[in-house]
């Protein structure tokens, strides 16, 4: 009965045996709950305990069902949800992980609470290897809200990346928004390299510079990069012609007969020699032609904004970028454009 589970758990105490302990106090719940003598604090601190001894000895479905509990009856333990989402991961249940998380994150917000890097940052990761992509970037979008730290927004964008296999001209828009906020210095060398590959046959200028950034943050060395050396060798010598070009291209664009690409065109053309403003310019005149792809274009044009130092701009900008591929890089766009 109740008495004998109580006294039990005391000797268990006494011995300092985790397993004694942890026997001792499955049967005083087993007991407490069928005597109904276990008032709701009791619950909360007992299930508390069980579900860490569970969670220690690996038995992850007890721990969930433990945790559940001790939650339910109101656990003030600031590691209980954490600990339950990480059993939910481990019970293969990653969906349920994320909504644990999610709510306790959407909870301490709401009561202005500072919700700990490392919740957003365990929940990334369940997110990451559940392949749960909406999830992942709900989670991340608030984490970088939160702590807009350099690593943070490296992990963030090159897991996504990886996880959506992104490609062709998303991709290039992903690095460009990497080396924005700064966190290609912190990434490996190759995604330089891959950066300057989608450019330098069109916009070489823009390819020179962000070698160059390389090479100056110490992430690639040219003698030892075949890549490095040849885009540079390639690209060099078409600048002057490159930036020769500017007038016609803008021209074109802005002429009679100019359509949404040949806008893009000349966005991206003096986009690569760090005129924003008139970029930004050319990206709207995209937006007003038929057949426009107009969530390619307002992504570039918050980029284009937010380097210009127009965030409001750049905020409204990236607001309107609407579906996928770009939506969730218009998200994080939006984030470093506060």
């Amino acid at each position: 009965n109740y008495m004998v589970a109580s006294l039990a758990l005391n000797t268990a105490q006494a011995s300092g045996d985790q397993a004694k302990l942890s026997t001792a106090l499955d049967a005083l719940i087993v007991a407490g709950e069928a005597a109904g003598k276990l008032t709701q604090p009791q619950k909360a601190q007992y299930y508390w305990y069980q579900g860490q001894f569970a969670y220690v000895a690996k038995n992850y479905p007890k721990a969930e069902t433990a945790l559940s509990q001790a939650i339910a009856n109101g656990s003030t333990e600031v590691e209980a949800t954490a600990l339950l989402a990480d059993a939910q991961q481990r019970n293969g249940k990653p969906g349920e992980a994320l909504a644990t998380l999610q709510k306790v994150i959407d909870a301490k917000a709401a009561a202005g609470q500072t919700v700990p890097a490392d919740w957003f940052a365990r929940g990334a990761d369940i997110a990451s290897r559940g392949k749960l992509v909406p999830e992942f970037v709900r989670i991340t979008t608030a984490w970088l809200a939160a702590y807009p730290e350099g690593q943070s927004w490296h992990d963030t964008l090159f897991i996504y990346r990886q996880m959506t296999a992104s490609s062709g001209e998303t991709d290039l828009d992903l690095l460009r928004l990497a080396r924005v906020v700064k966190a290609l210095p912190l990434s490996a060398q190759s995604n330089y390299v891959d950066y300057a590959l989608a450019v330098y046959l069109r916009y070489p200028a823009e390819a020179v510079d962000v070698l160059n950034e390389g090479v100056a943050n110490g992430k690639l060395v040219p003698a030892q990069n075949q890549n490095t050396r040849e885009i540079l060798a390639l690209s060099k010598p078409k600048i002057g012609p490159d930036k020769a070009s500017i007038p016609s291209t803008i021209a074109a664009a802005t002429g009679a007969k100019g359509t949404f690409k040949s806008a893009m065109t000349a966005g991206d053309l003096v986009y690569g020699y760090n005129d924003y403003a008139k970029a930004a310019e050319m990206y709207k005149l995209a937006l007003t032609k038929p057949g426009a792809n107009a969530d390619q274009a307002n992504f570039r044009l918050g980029l284009a904004l937010v380097q210009a130092g127009d965030k409001p701009g750049a905020q409204a900008a990236f607001s309107a970028v609407k579906a996928a591929p770009y939506a969730a890089l218009a998200g994080y766009g939006k984030v470093w454009a506060k």
